[in-house]
């Protein structure tokens, strides 16, 4: 919806939550090559400083639930890797996710770039 019907420029969509911080933006852009050239962070580093901040979040928790959710990680991360642009492409978008946005007033609306 925010590429397609706003006409946003995704630079990252991140999954946040008590228990951590996941970079889920191969899942919601269908220019990812695009979303890649306009980030200006080497993604190593990137996926380092979520690792920390998510160490962070969990050094509190007990160390099996810790290991539990690192095996999810994991997981997360192999999806993440195997979600291919071609997954997205495949899906039709809806009607929803066509339209600019509803809310807001026009001259809002157009100072954001959001318009139809």
């Amino acid at each position: 919806m925010y590429e397609s019907g706003w006409g946003k420029k995704l630079n990252f969509v991140i999954s946040l939550h008590e228990m951590g911080f996941t970079d889920v933006t191969p899942r919601y852009s269908r220019q990812l090559d695009q979303v890649m050239e306009r980030r200006n962070i080497d993604e190593a580093t990137f996926a380092q400083v979520l690792k920390r901040w998510t160490k962070e979040c969990r050094k509190s928790l007990p160390q099996d639930y810790r290991q539990e959710l690192l095996l999810r990680d994991q997981d997360e991360e192999k999806e993440l890797v195997n979600f291919s642009k071609e997954t997205l492409e495949c899906r039709e978008l809806k009607e929803q996710e066509k339209k600019g946005r509803q809310s807001g007033s026009l001259l809002w609306r157009q100072a954001r770039g959001e318009h139809e």
